[in-house]
Formats: structure tokens, sequence, C-alpha cells
């Protein structure tokens, strides 16, 4: 995932002191993240999901549309020393992908650890299976 210093800063700061489980879109083009929208609305519950504030988002999206914005993915949350998907992650993920067969065969799903560090994962459609890959941030 390519992203500024800057842009990657600012999502580690926008969750500084969240709930667990907060996040937020990734929007950009040309393969580089430019822009995010942090989740203001649902952004989490009692068993520590992240449940995105579907409606808000969508209309962000809608937003960079028409503004030659391509949607690049979701960020959300974890707490220290949980580094990696977990099933409600990887189900929302697959629902996620399967929306949005035919717009998007790439999408980014990175895991802010706040203040420390950004871990990203990205997901393909291959033979309409969904598959999930570590993915090296690339800050330019």
């Amino acid at each position: 995932m390519q992203i500024s210093r800057e842009l990657y800063s600012e999502i580690l700061h926008s969750t500084e002191n969240p709930p667990p489980e907060s996040g937020g879109i990734l929007g950009g083009y040309n393969g580089k993240v430019t822009v995010f929208v942090s989740d203001k609305g649902r952004s989490f519950n009692a068993d520590y999901k992240y449940e995105p504030d579907i409606v808000f988002l969508n209309e962000v999206i809608d937003e960079w549309l028409r503004n030659n914005i391509e949607f690049m993915g979701i960020y959300h949350s974890h707490p220290k020393n949980h580094e990696k998907m977990s099933v409600a992650d990887l189900e929302y993920i697959n629902k996620i992908m399967r929306s949005v067969k035919g717009y998007a065969d790439r999408l980014y799903f990175p895991l802010v650890i706040p203040k420390e560090k950004i871990i990203c994962f990205y997901a393909l459609i291959v033979a309409d299976e969904i598959q999930i890959f570590h993915d090296a941030i690339q800050l330019k």
C-alpha cells in the first residue's frame, strides 16, 4: 500500500484514544492512498467489533466517486498485541469483497495499532474465492 508519511501519521493519530475497534475508509488514485475519513458513527459495540456506519461511509464513497477519488479500503484499530485479523474481521472482509465485485478487484484492510503502527492487508477475488494477503506499506 502506497501512502504519504503525513497521511500515515494522521491515521495513527486519528485512532489515538479510540474505543477498541474504531475505523474508517481509505481513498485515492493511481494505487496511492491520498485521503481517509474516520467513521464517527457506530464504530463499536458491546462485543468490541467494528461496525461501520454503512450509510455515512457510502455517502462519502459516492462523493469521492463524483470527484474521481477511488474507494481503496477500510481500516480499523486493534488493541496492542492483536496484530492479526479476527474471525469477525475475515467475515466482514468477505462480505465487503462480495459486495464490490465488479467494481473493485483489490481492497486494503489495514489494522491500526494506535500510536504505534499500521499493519496492512489486502483482499483479492481470485476464481470467485476471496484471498487475503499481508502487504508492505510504502511511505511516499
